[in-house]
Order: structure tokens, then sequence, then C-alpha cells
């Protein structure tokens, strides 16, 4: 596979060391390798961290950091929306005995 085809899936770290495993195959200096790293992200994580208050990253160790620490942080948020969403209420279901009628 080359560098510029792998993408994050769903975890962090997978895609973290997937990508690790392939650059150092691959013989390229590090802002190489930071736009590619970058360019496997979804476009909401890049623009989450290339908007940040401290600035982009400087290494490419920094965005293997960020990028964990932002999906930790997601996957933390979407358990406490589950949590915390209305459960959706159910009625009990009235069943009505029908009376019997007795002719004598």
């Amino acid at each position: 596979m080359k560098i510029e085809e792998v993408k994050m899936k769903d975890r962090a770290d997978d895609y973290v060391n997937e990508f690790c495993l392939i650059a150092v195959e691959t013989g390229y200096d590090d802002q190489a390798l930071m736009k590619f790293f970058r360019e496997g992200l979804s476009i909401s994580l890049q623009d989450k961290i290339m908007l940040r208050m401290d600035g982009i990253p400087d290494t490419l160790e920094d965005w293997y950091n960020l990028v964990i620490r932002y999906n930790n942080q997601y996957k933390m948020v979407m358990v406490n929306k589950k949590r915390r969403a209305p459960r959706e209420v159910v009625k009990p279901k009235v069943v009505r005995k029908e009376k019997k009628t007795v002719i004598s």
C-alpha cells in the first residue's frame, strides 16, 4: 500500500500505527509525511487540528498525539451523548378483557 492511500477509518491509534509502518519505508522527510498524514484524516478532524488556538503541529509526533487525543475525546463525547439521550418511553399496552354475557 502507498502512503497516499492510508486513511483513518475508525481508531486514531490504528491509523497512526499503520501510517508509521508504511512511512518508514518511503524515505520521505517529515514535512512530506505530515502532509500525507493530514490528508488521511477526515476533513472535520483536519479542520479541528488546523484551527486550534495553539497553531498547526510542528512535528509528525505532535500530529500523531493530537489525532489520538482528539479521537479519544470525540469517542468520549459520543458515549456521553448516548447516555444523556432521552430514552424512548414505551407505554404499556392496555388490554381490555371482554365481559362475558351469560344468558340464562
